[in-house]
């Protein structure tokens, strides 16, 4: 693109920063609906999907991410962002409304499921590819940590009011049709976001002629962008699948009532809250590197004190929304660090392609962390349960035992991460404080 952030005013900044928040609270219900919310398992239990495809459902938007973030880089540097987020919000409304309706279908509604949300998770795809260089066009950079950190509390609080009221009002067992009403309310949110985008102000946009394998070519030879991205993509393989295998553990092994599972949930997603808020303060008093490298060693504890956290009295189920929580906040600075570690390391001629790389890569893990995970429950590899001296432990306690000890492993390539070890000659500017 060749606008510049310096053609706008303070005022037109502003305007932009507010249409931008707003945009991304409408949206975030339908997203978060999908990936972070048991709507739509319980929903397809009720289908008699079963317990794979219930997990399953959370994996296909990420794993629609691996394959599609790249090939919607490059389409959006042609379409033009701003046409590339409207037209596939847009689509993705039709599909989450298809989804919302997909109980009536009869024989075909699991497979009318799946379709919609995968269709969904292509949607998301293009929107995600345009939306980071979109806001870089009016962001100032000194304002990038702040913004970011800003936009995903506003958001992330509005989807955990949401999902809350939402919790509260279904009750023990929801009828089918009340979940479908917070799926299509869910949905409806997707047209606010077309309507607030459209009025963030912007010069006139030039296609960006980047040619595909030239692009590419350019992100594989970023050592310190591939670094970090092949780092994120075993990170989250090994910590993304902790929320909803922890739905379903307090679900089917300690028998806790749906409507209270979803209040866990929308608790839990208050981290998420916590840490949006604060994560570019914490970010720039405690340093880049401090912040992935204690994020990763709480990853490694959450994921042993699910496994060891047993039992349905309300202490236990106080500590796994707590661990629950802490798993969000330490996913949200995650999260923030890496928008800004690619812009950080992007060319700035092939902004798409180079973020779209690493959006690709940590949606690869996250999208097979939980794959994975629903392939072996569903599977009956594991023992449904097991006992060590007098304490048993489940199914849904095994992952989280091996998640764990493969995050102990995944440290070593924490030397792959720029910011916590740079060396050689990177794309990549260290900020110590």
């Amino acid at each position: 693109m060749s606008n510049s952030i310096h053609a706008y005013s303070a005022l037109e900044i502003s305007r932009a920063k507010y249409h931008a928040i707003i945009s991304a609270c409408f949206g975030s219900l339908s997203a978060g609906l999908i990936g972070d919310s048991p709507v739509i398992m319980i929903m397809a239990e009720k289908m008699n999907a079963g317990q794979m495809i219930s997990l399953m459902t959370t994996s296909l938007i990420p794993l629609a991410y691996f394959v599609m973030l790249l090939p919607m880089g490059w389409i959006a540097a042609r379409l033009g962002y701003r046409r590339t987020i409207i037209s596939f919000t847009a689509a993705g409304f039709i599909l989450m409304t298809l989804l919302s309706f997909s109980p009536q279908f009869g024989i075909a509604s699991k497979s009318v499921m799946m379709f919609s949300i995968a269709g969904f998770g292509v949607c998301m795809a293009a929107y995600n590819a345009a939306w980071f260089p979109f806001i870089d066009n009016f962001l100032p950079k000194n304002q990038r940590p702040e913004f970011f950190g800003n936009l995903r509390f506003c958001w992330q609080s509005f989807s955990v009011l949401f999902f809350f009221i939402c919790g509260m009002m279904l009750g023990k067992s929801p009828a089918m049709w009340s979940l479908q009403l917070v799926v299509l309310i869910a949905t409806f949110g997707l047209l606010g976001r077309i309507i607030h985008v459209m009025q963030i102000p912007q010069y006139a946009e030039k296609p960006e002629p980047v040619k595909f394998l030239i692009g590419l070519t350019d992100v594989l030879r970023n050592k310190a962008l591939t670094g970090y991205s092949v780092y994120l993509c075993f990170l989250y393989l090994f910590c993304f699948a902790t929320q909803p295998v922890a739905f379903l553990y307090v679900k089917n092994a300690l028998n806790i009532p749906a409507n209270i599972v979803i209040v866990i949930s929308a608790i839990a997603l208050s981290g998420s809250i916590i840490g949006f808020l604060a994560a570019g303060k914490i970010i720039n008093k405690v340093s880049t590197y401090r912040v992935i490298v204690v994020s990763h060693l709480l990853f490694i504890l959450i994921n042993f004190g699910m496994f060891l956290t047993g039992g349905n009295s309300w202490l236990s189920i106080a500590l796994i929304t707590l661990l629950l929580l802490i798993n969000s906040l330490m996913l949200s600075l995650i999260s923030v660090t890496t928008t800004s570690e690619m812009f950080v390391m992007s060319s700035g001629w092939n902004r798409a392609m180079s973020m779209a790389f690493c959006g690709c890569l940590y949606s690869l893990g996250s999208g097979c962390a939980r794959m994975m995970s629903s392939l072996i429950i569903g599977s009956g590899m594991l023992a449904e349960n097991w006992v060590i001296g007098a304490r048993q432990f489940s199914n849904y306690q095994t992952i989280f035992l091996f998640n764990g000890c493969a995050l102990l492993f995944v440290c070593l390539m924490l030397l792959m991460v720029p910011a916590v070890f740079p060396k050689g000659k990177y794309r990549y500017i260290v900020i110590t404080n």
